[in-house]
């Protein structure tokens, strides 16, 4: 029977905060100027593990990603949610253009290369589907990835997904969720009686996923496991 990896987008395919801090660049043309300047410096502060500067909401202490942080930050300026979603959109605009400077993940391309053809890897991301082949290429998985769900609508658009790959697989444990928001990422998977791995950057410890740790690789040999054995016990 083949496995299934839902891999997330921004955070988990390839390294790199260039898609947040565009959509930071982004918003900040929104607001004020002082305004602007907070919402920079906090996100990059957030990103840098560095002290939050005043006036940046609570959830710098807590937000599992520098989006949390940006939008937490707009919000408080009273940005319209229309407002900020065009300057996402924007943002996924800058990617595209800026893909070449994009990082991919050690050692991801090479495992995913190596699995059977009748397993599926499946980009789930909340993104739009524009600019997400030219990032794949960029990083070198464009050949790795099967099937990409662009607006996925995550969370909650996650558990049809998995639902989805439990019974393509025939079994939950041969269905991995891949990511680096619990909720967001990894929840509807371990739900759905499949693995996880949480790229845990900021080390919020959220959630119980199979597998943690502030990177992808120190995770890949437990993946690799895995994917030779999908069945066996569990070895953390």
């Amino acid at each position: 029977m083949p496995l299934a990896i839902l891999l997330d987008f921004d955070g988990t395919a390839y390294v790199g905060d260039l898609a947040v801090q565009a959509y930071a660049r982004r918003v900040a043309e929104l607001v004020d100027p002082t305004t602007a300047t907070l919402i920079i410096g906090g996100m990059r502060s957030f990103l840098e593990g560095r002290v939050a500067p005043p006036g940046v909401p609570d959830v710098f202490a807590t937000a599992e990603d520098g989006y949390e942080v940006v939008h937490a930050m707009s919000d408080g300026a009273g940005v319209p949610l229309d407002a900020r979603r065009a300057a996402y959109a924007q943002s996924r605009e800058d990617v595209v253009r800026s893909a070449f400077a994009l990082d991919a993940q050690p050692g991801l391309t090479d495992w995913l290369d190596g699995l059977d053809e009748s397993d599926q890897v499946w980009l789930v991301t909340n993104a739009p589907e524009a600019g997400i082949a030219e990032v794949l290429d960029a990083v070198g998985l464009t050949a790795a990835v099967d099937r990409i769900i662009s607006g996925a609508g995550k969370p909650d658009g996650l558990r049809a997904i998995a639902a989805d790959a439990v019974a393509r697989t025939g079994d939950p444990r041969r269905v991995l969720g891949i990511g680096d928001r619990w909720a967001a990422d990894l929840a509807a998977v371990h739900e759905a009686g499949g693995r996880t791995a949480h790229i845990d950057r900021f080390d919020r410890r959220l959630g119980t996923p199979t597998w943690r740790a502030t990177e992808l690789a120190p995770l890949l040999p437990a993946l690799v496991r895995w994917s030779t054995d999908p069945e066996a016990p569990v070895d953390r």
